[in-house]
């Protein structure tokens, strides 16, 4: 008997909670696609609209990520730069560092040296 497949969908975790008065750190575990990218999205909104000053974007538990991730990341550096806010990635891997750097978005993200 043939059954549909269920989508395929990558495993995400994206949680975040504040970090002193005026910043929110968004912790980010797993693969980031375009299968799940939405739920990054939404959870980079959510900080966002917050109103803390800072949103920090931790990235250590990232094992994957592609041009989803990247442009989510840059769309909501643009919406915070706009509100007067910051956006910054934290514990970046070295292969997600090396990502951001061939896309030439490491310095647009605020990242931390090596």
């Amino acid at each position: 008997m043939w059954r549909a497949m269920e989508p395929l969908t990558s495993p995400l975790r994206v949680d975040s909670r504040a970090d002193g008065a005026d910043a929110v750190v968004v912790t980010v575990a797993g693969e980031i696609d375009m299968t799940n990218g939405d739920r990054l999205e939404r959870g980079l909104l959510a900080a966002l609209g917050s109103g803390a000053g800072t949103v920090a974007v931790d990235l250590g538990e990232v094992s994957f990520l592609d041009s989803t991730a990247i442009n989510t990341l840059i769309r909501a550096h643009h919406q915070a730069a706009a509100d007067g806010r910051r956006l910054v990635v934290t514990r970046v891997r070295p292969f997600v560092r090396h990502v951001l750097e061939i896309t030439g978005v490491l310095d647009l993200l605020s990242v931390p040296p090596e």
